[in-house]
């Protein structure tokens, strides 16, 4: 049997043969692999992660130390487009994480409503338990 692999056909880390353990033998989703220029969390306000490893580019959460964060800016288009979806949603806070190409390009990957954040905070100085604080008690209308 053909080892599980992104649509592109690199092998999924981690990912053992059906009947051997590990993720094979339980339901995932996958999605093709994309090599971001950076990696971006949107909170009410934007935060860019850099992966400074390979090991980081396959998987951020797997070299914390060649991390770099600093606040950016969230294009227009793209603002309009989360403001839509949380009021759809009828959220008024989530983590929204978004890969950005190379070429700038903007690729939606989740909205999380329980989403962490004050790891960015304390990396950027961005003021996110403030703006979430405005936002539920209506100051920031």
């Amino acid at each position: 049997m053909t080892p599980p692999s992104f649509r592109d056909g690199s092998p999924l880390p981690g990912v053992s043969m059906p009947g051997k353990g590990g993720t094979a033998d339980c339901p995932h989703h996958t999605a093709p692999r994309r090599r971001p220029r950076r990696d971006q969390r949107h909170r009410l306000l934007a935060a860019e992660v850099r992966a400074g490893s390979e090991q980081a580019h396959v998987d951020w959460r797997s070299d914390y130390r060649s991390l770099t964060y600093r606040a950016t800016r969230t294009p227009d288009g793209i603002a309009e487009s989360v403001r839509r979806l949380m009021r759809r949603l009828e959220l008024r806070f989530a983590a929204l994480d978004f890969v950005v190409s190379p070429s700038g390009e903007w690729t939606f990957l989740e909205a999380n409503p329980c989403g962490q954040w004050d790891w960015i905070q304390h990396a950027t100085g961005l003021p996110i338990a403030e703006a979430i604080a405005d936002e539920l008690t209506g100051a920031a209308a």
